[in-house]
């Protein structure tokens, strides 16, 4: 990695200078795509310190697809009173297990925080 600090593919070298730093990305999971205006925001400050090529690279939001329960990996099981186990899918107790099989979409939002670039590149 400290090698790689002075490579000439900016990409890597930034990419070692944050890990070696401790400077790394902001990771986002949010409930909603991010706005145009912020996204663009972002953008301007890593082409700013990182140049044309690296915005794509480290700007960028992602859908993510979740299901919060599927019984066939990892079931849920309840302890009946009878000392049983049923699957959460087939009990009579299902009061709030609707949730747990509906797909949400959320954002994975990834980009530089313009404090972070500076000191990365100030040292």
């Amino acid at each position: 990695l400290k090698q790689w600090q002075n490579a000439d593919d900016h990409i890597l070298s930034t990419l070692a200078k944050s890990v070696l730093q401790r400077k790394l990305p902001k990771s986002e999971i949010r409930n909603f795509k991010v706005q145009q205006d912020e996204l663009d925001k972002k953008k301007e400050i890593t082409k700013k310190y990182l140049g044309e090529d690296a915005v794509e690279y480290f700007v960028h939001q992602t859908p993510l697809q979740i299901i919060p329960y599927t019984d066939n990996k990892h079931p849920i099981l309840l302890l009946e009173k009878n000392g049983t186990c049923v699957d959460i899918a087939e009990s009579d107790k299902q009061i709030l297990t609707k949730p747990l099989f509906e797909t949400t979409t959320k954002y994975h939002f990834c980009y530089w925080d313009k404090h972070k670039l500076k000191k990365i590149y100030k040292s």
